[in-house]
């Protein structure tokens, strides 16, 4: 007697080992990407401390001299940075000195980020003398997709790689299950 495949039991344990194993898999990588997500978000400070503490001594000495010339360079090299698309400048009084701006890119997963959080976010920082007198203030303004886009890449391949990985696992038990299972079952 002739069993079909989607009546023999190898089958039916294969397909629900895949929709077991390929769900556990689902859900383990999200996760890992919720964890990923949480030390991308809570990092984005330090980073963007990275690309502004080179500058900040110029910019605390342009304010501190209202050199407009300096002002200037520093805002422009600051707003080349990528992920910055706007530098202010300020002075003690809350004067601009310089000032740079460009449009935040339209990138890939600008959407995803503005549900999950912030698609930007505004930085303060205070300039400040030695001797604890403010000078004046810096201010930037970071596109968070741009600093985002290697969490995209990692949890787009985590996810792709982690289904791919579960389906041939799925592909491997059906076998097995063929094997250990529904063939001595037949030749008895």
């Amino acid at each position: 007697m002739k069993i079909s495949l989607r009546q023999r039991l190898s089958y039916r344990q294969a397909k629900y080992t895949l929709v077991i194993v390929v769900l556990l898999g689902l859900i383990a990588s999200s996760v890992q990407i919720a964890f990923d997500w949480r030390r991308e978000s809570s990092s984005l400070s330090q980073r963007v401390d990275e690309f502004v503490k080179p500058l900040e001594s110029s910019a605390l000495q342009a304010a501190y001299e209202l050199d407009e010339v300096l002002a200037l360079r520093v805002v422009e090299g600051l707003n080349q940075i990528e992920p910055l698309y706007s530098v202010v400048l300020q002075d003690e009084l809350g004067h601009v000195i310089a000032e740079r701006s460009r449009s935040p890119e339209t990138v890939f997963g600008e959407d995803l980020v503005a549900w999950l959080g912030e698609r930007s976010r505004q930085f303060h920082f205070p300039l400040v003398l030695s001797n604890g007198v403010k000078v004046g203030d810096l201010r930037v303004s970071v596109d968070t997709v741009v600093l985002y886009r290697d969490f995209f890449d990692r949890s787009w391949r985590l996810l792709v790689f982690g289904v791919l990985r579960n389906i041939l696992m799925g592909i491997i038990l059906l076998g097995l299950y063929y094997v250990m299972v529904t063939k001595p079952l037949i030749q008895l």
